[in-house]
């Protein structure tokens, strides 16, 4: 029984994998030309625009953790952690030591970093250090 299972999976896995694939897309996009760039340009006369490379000016990315800030049990508290000049924040997040936290707000900040903030439960103390992500 297991041969045949096997059988049966490994016929489906090369049908699938068939060089005679054909497309899913509505036929009014369909291209003759088998490459992307050739499906592109049948598309220009429809109104869609062509892909083109991204050119933002970003160029590298840093990530900034915060020194551990220390919360006693019962206690709230925030960390933070900012991004250097000439960076913006895109993302971050946060790390406890132990223990139980419940989060009140973790996103971005005015200050162009991240900050979380919440409230240690009775199974404290903890440390809280956060991560923001930044981009040049």
């Amino acid at each position: 029984m297991r041969t045949n299972l096997l059988l049966l999976a490994t016929a489906f896995l090369l049908a699938a994998c068939a060089d005679d694939q054909h497309t899913t897309a509505p036929t009014r996009f369909r291209s003759t030309s088998s490459s992307a760039s050739g499906d592109m340009a049948s598309r220009e006369g429809l109104g869609i625009p062509q892909a083109k490379p991204l050119d933002n000016g970003f160029t590298q990315v840093t990530t900034v953790k915060s020194v551990g800030v220390n919360l006693g049990a019962g206690g709230s508290g925030s960390a933070s952690a900012t991004c250097p000049a000439s960076t913006q924040v895109i993302g971050g997040g946060y790390a406890l030591s132990s223990g139980d936290f419940a989060i009140d707000s973790n996103g971005p900040n005015a200050n162009n970093g991240w900050t979380v903030h919440g409230t240690v439960g009775a199974a404290g103390p903890l440390a809280v250090t956060v991560t923001a992500i930044c981009i040049q």
